[in-house]
């Protein structure tokens, strides 16, 4: 067909180049005033007559093939591509879409569109196809007066780039002749053509497709199964896949494959649902492998198998696979009661399902516990309940018998064995009397409501400091009897708790506990605080160094948090500071704050002096918390020296105790013991361990004394000459001298 139609193209392209020869002579001066309607008028001619014969062509093929879907879709586009290619043939006749001079045998790159505009979804649908065309041209003005101009058509979801070699639907080469003004009619155009733009035209060529075998491609030839159906059991699925590809070997993708039953068994209804001969089939579309993948074969009945797969004229039967049969399988459907009691409400309707489709048989395996009539069961005793259900599968041949399935539930009796707890919270604030209703229900062993036969009573009690009531609003007791008179299943107290924390209510009848029931006892209203500090003896300082943590709490000491926004006021009683960072030097005065639900909080402290201090807390007037601490003094830079008396009398011998006290840079007393010190005076004066010491008795000019735990050391001084004088004490890093004095 492809040469046939070449060589109906060849001659319509010689016809029309004759044509055109012709109109030539003497017409130059006319076309500038119609030759643009003739030749419109000559390409609709020829529109006309490629279609006739592309009309007769596709009617014998057509009948040829049978008219199958796969021509009829080829004849399609066949006719787009060459209406499309027309178009584009008489636009770039008028239109060159080149600006630049081309070496002869180099196409323009990249190809331009050449059907009158740029954009692929304005190209029009032709036959049920749209198909677009790129023209690239070859063009020398200083050796050539014609453009020569291929023109590929290609589906519009193929590129530019790739419409070429197999993309290519047709393809055509056309010369243009542009002949200058008369008269110079043979000399070379020097620019662009304008108005004698195609003044003649020669169609060189005309190609379908890519191959010259005259294969069809994107049309099945051949099908092959990929996925052989696998053995299987009645209502089971297996799967298939199968390939197709056309005559040249290439995928088929998107044709739809049709899947049938060949052989197999058969019945009233479909062996195969959705391929059953001769009326049902599966159906799947090919994926850009050529692959078509039918997922879901659920053959019905027992035997051996095989499928066609059909795609037109090509198709494809599987292999034999084996069909046996399925086990029957019972699924109960209803929910077994969780509070069966003897004479109680029956459990009904009992439900399940078998895969054969059978009624499935239920009965009592337990008779003296329950008993079963119209799918309801009745409870006769106490125990457990024990169902059957079974479905022999008789009369279906592609089933065998089900496995039996049981459902076993416990049957309560009427006597209470335990009590139910429902509290009226489980969060209860903490309180000095009872403030939580505590509900109790008789229950039997399956937790089915039950009244007292007689009198029954149980015991409640609690595993923390809980109190118990019969009224609310009460102090209480640590237990509390409750009583459920003849008849009667519930009974009423009320529980209480100063302290927080998990609690568990028990309530026990004789040895025996009946329930229990968990709560968690919250804070009450924040009437305190309590002030933790991260050490109580934190060294002087300069800056805040000490962490204090604040925690709310109730006025039984419970944790608390805030309800709203609680302030309290910080002071201290001994010159210490506070501030909301460490580190810093602070103030003397600081409120801390606690946000709604907010229970804690965080300060910071320093203190410069030394010894016993005190935090306090307060909320207004009212104090919340004080906090006791010690501050120890820093390391001793100085020491400080007492005379007693003072000034020392004129003595021979030692009667002058000199006092000396290690002091921080602060000026606090520094506990730091075993320090050397060394006495000395500017007289004449001495030394000694010991008062009334002569120098002729162990006195010294000077004296080394070492401090004790308080960081003091004594020493005793005389000086027999009334002068003026000074005493000086020397230490590992410092010297200190007492104010000028007279003996």
């Amino acid at each position: 067909m492809k040469n046939l139609l070449k060589r109906v193209r060849a001659r319509s392209s010689e016809r029309r180049e004759d044509g055109v020869s012709s109109a030539r002579v003497g017409t130059e001066r006319a076309r500038a005033s119609g030759e643009d309607g003739a030749i419109l008028i000559l390409a609709f001619v020829y529109l006309v007559a490629v279609g006739l014969v592309i009309t007769m062509l596709s009617t014998w093929v057509t009948n040829d093939l049978n008219n199958s879907t796969h021509f009829t879709s080829a004849n399609s586009t066949t006719l787009a591509a060459t209406d499309m290619t027309e178009v584009a043939i008489q636009y770039v006749r008028y239109h060159p879409l080149i600006s630049s001079s081309q070496p002869v045998g180099v196409e323009s790159s990249p190809p331009v569109a050449c059907w009158g505009g740029d954009s692929i979804t304005a190209i029009p649908v032709i036959n049920g196809v749209q198909v677009a065309v790129w023209c690239t041209t070859v063009w020398n003005p200083l050796s050539y007066v014609t453009r020569d101009v291929t023109l590929d058509a290609c589906p519009i979801n193929v590129s530019a780039t790739q419409c070429q070699g197999s993309n290519v639907l047709l393809e055509v080469e056309v010369r243009f002749d542009d002949y200058p003004p008369a008269p110079a009619r043979s000399a070379p155009i020097q620019d662009l053509c304008s108005v004698w733009c195609g003044s003649g035209m020669t169609i060189v060529s005309w190609d379908w497709g890519s191959s010259a075998s005259g294969s069809v491609t994107g049309v099945a030839a051949s099908m092959t199964f990929t996925n052989e159906p696998s053995d299987t059991s009645a209502g089971a699925s297996t799967q298939a896949s199968v390939t197709v590809l056309d005559s040249s070997g290439s995928p088929v993708a998107g044709d739809t494959v049709t899947l049938v039953q060949q052989s197999g068994p058969s019945s009233g209804s479909p062996s195969v649902p959705g391929i059953s001969a001769p009326t049902s089939t599966l159906t799947a579309v090919t994926d850009t492998s050529g692959v078509a993948n039918f997922t879901n074969i659920v053959p019905q009945l027992t035997g051996n198998y095989t499928v066609t797969a059909v795609d037109g004229t090509a198709t494809a039967t599987s292999t034999s696979f084996a069909v046996s049969t399925r086990k029957s399988v019972i699924s109960v459907t209803s929910t077994a009661p969780t509070n069966a009691t003897v004479g109680g409400a029956k459990y009904s309707p009992v439900t399940a399902t078998a895969t054969t489709g059978d009624v499935v048989a239920i009965t009592s395996a337990t008779p003296t516990v329950c008993t079963i009539a119209s799918s309801a069961v009745t409870f006769v005793g106490v125990g457990t309940c024990t169902l059957d259900f079974n479905d022999p599968a008789t009369g279906n041949p592609n089933y065998s018998a089900a496995v039996q399935v049981t459902q076993s539930f416990p049957v309560g009796g009427l006597t209470a064995t335990k009590v139910a707890i429902a509290l009226s919270t489980t969060t209860p604030t903490a309180s000095a009397t009872t403030n939580t209703t505590i509900t109790l229900t008789l229950e039997n062993a399956v937790g089915a409501t039950v009244n007292s036969s007689g009198t029954t009573t149980v015991v409640l009690s609690d595993i923390g400091s809980g109190y118990f009531s019969a009224s609310n609003g009460a102090t209480g007791a640590p237990s509390l009897d409750v009583s459920f008179a003849n008849g009667v299943s519930t009974a009423t107290a009320y529980f209480g708790d100063q302290n927080t924390g998990s609690n568990t209510v028990s309530a026990i009848n004789g040895t025996t506990n009946w329930g229990t029931a968990n709560l968690t006892v919250q804070g009450g209203a924040a009437s305190q605080v309590a002030i933790s500090p991260s050490t109580t003896s934190p060294g002087v300082s300069a800056v805040t160094n000490t962490t204090l943590s604040f925690q709310l709490e109730d006025k039984w000491g419970n944790p608390t948090v805030s309800s709203g926004t609680t302030t309290l006021a910080l002071s201290d009683s001994d010159n210490g500071f506070f501030a909301t960072s460490n580190g810093t030097v602070g103030t003397s005065t600081l409120n801390v704050t606690f946000l709604d639900s907010t229970g804690t909080a965080t300060a910071y402290f320093g203190n410069k002096n030394s010894g016993s201090d005190v935090v306090t807390a307060k909320n207004g007037a009212g104090v919340w918390a004080t906090s006791a601490l010690t501050l120890v003094a820093g390391t001793a830079t100085t020491v400080q020296i007492t005379l007693s008396p003072t000034p020392p009398p004129k003595s021979n011998s030692t009667n002058t105790t000199v006092t000396l006290q290690l002091l921080d840079q602060f000026g606090n007393h520094a506990t730091t013991s075993g320090v050397s010190l060394t006495l000395s005076n500017s007289a004449n004066g001495f030394f000694a361990t010991k008062s009334g010491t002569t120098v002729l008795g162990g006195a010294t000019s000077t004296l080394t004394l070492t401090t004790n735990a308080s960081g003091v050391a004594t020493g005793y001084f005389g000086d027999g000459v009334v002068q003026s004088d000074t005493i000086t004490a020397t230490g590992p890093s410092f010297a200190v001298a007492t104010p000028p004095f007279t003996v």
